[in-house]
């Protein structure tokens, strides 16, 4: 495990007509040859300031040699195009051991590549060297077209390869082009949500040269802040997309309110129940989501994040009243799975949608167990087919058969729908497979005909008469 510091470089500030610092130590490359000052490169030339940082105080030119100082960095990676400063990348880490003629050659070629050169700089092997064991020089392109923006953020992203499992990752976003640490967003995203390699982000730093006239100074400021609101979005879109609210509660645990389980506790019961498709306990665990609607204990970003989110889950499956209320939620329930693309789990629902909506007509106890065995056994008698004699022998025996004969018309419309739709239901969970060891229906039909099976809920339920909906 390293600390490793992804830092930006530029071009620096012009200063003209003034020869490079004669007070920098240089290395003969021979003996023969003496040092003498060139104005070559008194325009690509970075202003050393006082960078501070947790009120220290550190006087360099590049904010990451304060950062690398602060907090004792192992390895930088250093992003910039070839027209970037490098030669004074070279200077700085190699002091007093540069070699004038690399400088030099380094500080030509980079003040004269432009948007069309070849990623490609002079000497790059020993500047990486100066940096430090394991220190690299990443070269980027401008950015000013879709195909430099797309290799740009491949290149960045490419970085996830050069870390290893357990680092310790500082981000500095001071130098170069505006539009570079938009890249490396995309990264710190990645490495947060995506990679297996257990990334610590430990901070993403700017170096406010423009309040330096102001205060006297450059504050370092930390901009992780930024991360965590991405945290927070990407938690909402978990929740809003699938149901999965796991994110969301972990980050309201550390926020810093108190009793932050009587929020986060819900949201992981909620996807719990959820995740187990428990229609019983899910119906439960929505009510305790209420808490969480426009509270104002939570910070604010929370509740932007939060109060939409849950107020469009909670209106998607916003449960009837009186006779139908549980069949109502095991609807609304499966349209929204399906809209999630949770089909699985929307048969199971739409399946015991209609079973809980029969039971509820024939004025059975829909959570009662026997109840909704009994139920399907009047639908095979209402069938009027094959099973359908020793179905009634059962419900006579049981003594429901007169209590089910009323209903005998409307049991026929519910066991139409209810046999297509477990008929999907049960090749899904049980892998069925007719004589030539295919699937008995393709997906693509099983996701159409869902839609379909939907919509013949509702237009067979509202349109009979005897049933009153609240759907």
């Amino acid at each position: 495990m390293a600390k490793v510091l992804i830092s930006f470089l530029g071009t620096g500030r012009i200063k003209k007509d003034t020869p490079f610092k004669k007070d920098t130590p240089f290395k003969k490359d021979t003996p023969s040859r003496e040092y003498e000052p060139t104005k070559y490169h008194s325009s690509r030339e970075y202003e050393k300031t006082t960078y501070r940082i947790d009120d220290v105080d550190y006087d360099c030119t590049f904010v990451s040699i304060a950062l690398r100082k602060h907090f004792d960095i192992d390895t930088l990676i250093l992003i910039g195009t070839t027209h970037s400063m490098w030669e004074d990348v070279y200077r700085e880490y190699t002091q007093p051991q540069t070699v004038y003629n690399i400088w030099d050659e380094i500080g030509k070629t980079c003040d004269k590549n432009n948007y069309k050169s070849e990623l490609t700089i002079p000497h790059k092997e020993k500047i990486e060297a100066a940096m430090g064991k394991g220190s690299q020089a990443i070269l980027v392109k401008y950015g000013i077209n879709a195909e430099e923006i797309q290799q740009n953020s491949e290149i960045i992203l490419g970085l996830e390869k050069s870390l290893k499992k357990g680092d310790e990752l500082y981000v500095d976003i001071t130098h170069s082009f505006r539009s570079l640490p938009l890249y490396i967003m995309n990264l710190l995203v990645y490495l947060r949500d995506v990679s297996s390699k257990k990334i610590k982000i430990s901070g993403i730093y700017y170096g406010m040269l423009e309040a330096t006239r102001d205060l006297g100074y450059t504050p370092i400021v930390d901009l992780s802040d930024v991360l965590n609101v991405s945290s927070w979005i990407s938690g909402a879109y978990s929740f809003m997309e699938f149901g999965n609210a796991y994110k969301i509660a972990s980050l309201i645990d550390n926020v810093g309110i108190i009793e932050p389980k009587r929020f986060s506790e819900p949201l992981r019961g909620f996807t719990d129940a959820k995740n187990l498709n428990h229609l019983a306990e899910l119906e439960n665990q929505i009510q305790r989501l209420q808490v969480l609607h426009n509270t104002n204990d939570l910070p604010h970003i929370a509740r932007m994040v939060i109060d939409p989110v849950v107020k469009d889950f909670l209106s998607s499956v916003k449960m009837g009243s009186g006779k139908y209320k549980h069949s109502d939620f095991q609807y609304k329930l499966a349209i929204w799975q399906k809209r999630n693309h949770n089909y699985a789990a929307a048969y199971i629902s739409l399946n015991e949608a209609i079973l809980t909506r029969a039971c509820e007509f024939c004025k059975l106890d829909s959570g009662n167990f026997d109840h909704r065995e009994y139920t399907k056994v009047a639908f095979r008698w209402a069938r009027g087919r094959s099973g359908a004699q020793s179905a009634k022998a059962k419900l006579k025996e049981a003594n429901l058969l007169e209590h089910f004969r009323p209903y005998y018309i409307d049991l026929k419309d519910y066991d139409s729908l209810y046999n297509k739709v477990a008929n999907n239901r049960n090749a899904i969970a049980h892998n069925l497979r007719d004589q030539n060891g295919r699937a008995t229906n393709s997906v693509a039909n099983m996701i159409c005909e869902l839609d379909t099976f939907l919509d013949q809920y509702k237009t067979i339920y509202n349109a009979n008469q005897s049933i009153k909906s609240s759907i």
